[in-house]
Order: structure tokens, then C-alpha cells, then sequence
């Protein structure tokens, strides 16, 4: 299921259920007419690539996109970011939008965690339903805009690798059980 502002000519915000384009694994619209967004496969490319995930959400939240920007990501900086994402949230090499290329560098990036920064574009939110990937989506944002403004001083403190072993835990177990 995609929808995205340049395809219906319609901000996301002001999207309506007719506007919303369902492709099948071959990207061909299934119901109704309308064009898929353009980053169809990409969504294709993480449910292949991670059975586990059910729902994904493609931001171009602000925050996230300035994160984006960096190559290093962000480092786990707090505790629900290993429980609920996985740990560190990485960002992919640039790809031009779009792309199998695109789509192949986010599934990498992406790994076994939950979320992912796509180079100079967005991110990447995924889970196994749309509640949690949408959940995901928005503690990615919250992150990336903490992170932001603690780089202002450069004392950036990473939680304690102990502590990242504990929650990585927590998270494979949630992973498991849900």
C-alpha cells in the first residue's frame, strides 16, 4: 500500500482512502487505478527481504532527513531505540530514489532492526504491524531530533555498552513473542 504526495498531486495529510494505490508483488495496481508510489519496490524489496516485517512507513520527516545527511547515523543515545528499534540506527549509501539499487542499500542498512536512515532522502520505519511501524516512524523523528541538538556541543553520550546488550535482548524477545 503506498501514497505519497506527488502521485495524487494531494499532501500526504490531505490523502483520502480512494487515494491510496495497492500494488501486488509485481508492483501492478490491484482494485482501482492510480499511480503506485514511486517507491513501491522499496517497500516490496523489505517484505521480501524481512518476513517479519508486516507494515513499513517512508518518511521524509525533518529531523530524520537532517540525520540522513550524515554518514556515521545515529548512535544508540536512548534506551527504547535498542528496545524498540534495535539498537544504532544506520544509514544507507546513496542511491538514487526509486531504485532497485535504493531499495537493495536500505534492505542492508536496515538489517534486523526496525528502523534505518536512507542517505540524504528520510527513513525508514518497519514492524509487524502499522500501529508499530508507525510508532516506530515517529521515535525515529523524536531521536534524530534529540540527536540533533546534542550534537550542538559535541558531548554526545552513548548508553553503555552493557546496557545496549540488555535491551538488545528485550528487543530479539519482543521480536519473537509479537
Amino acid at each position: 500500500m503506498t501514497g505519497e504526495n506527488n502521485g495524487s498531486a494531494r499532501h500526504y495529510s490531505e490523502l483520502r482512502n480512494e487515494d491510496i494505490v495497492i500494488v501486488n508483488s509485481e508492483l501492478d495496481s490491484i482494485g482501482k487505478s492510480g499511480v503506485p508510489s514511486s517507491e513501491s519496490l522499496l517497500h516490496l524489496s523489505i517484505y521480501t527481504d524481512r518476513p517479519d516485517v508486516n507494515a513499513v512507513v517512508h518518511t521524509h520527516a525533518t529531523f530524520s532527513s537532517v540525520a540522513s545527511l550524515s554518514s556515521k547515523g545515529i548512535p544508540p543515545i536512548l534506551d527504547e531505540m535498542v528496545i524498540y528499534i534495535g539498537g544504532s540506527i544506520d544509514v544507507s549509501k546513496y542511491a538514487f530514489p526509486g531504485t532497485e539499487e535504493l531499495a537493495q542499500r536500505v534492505c542492508e542498512a536496515l538489517s534486523d532492526k526496525n528502523a534505518v536512515l536512507i542517505s540524504n532522502h528520510g527513513a525508514v520505519g518497519v514492524g509487524n504491524n502499522l500501529r508499530e511501524a508507525i510508532n516506530v516512524s515517529i521515535l525515529t523523528e523524536r531521536i534524530a531530533k534529540i540527536y540533533a541538538f546534542s550534537r550542538l556541543d559535541n558531548q554526545i553520550k552513548p548508553l553503555p555498552s552493557s546496557a545496549v546488550e540488555k535491551e538488545r535482548a528485550i528487543f530479539e524477545m519482543k521480536r519473537k513473542f509479537l
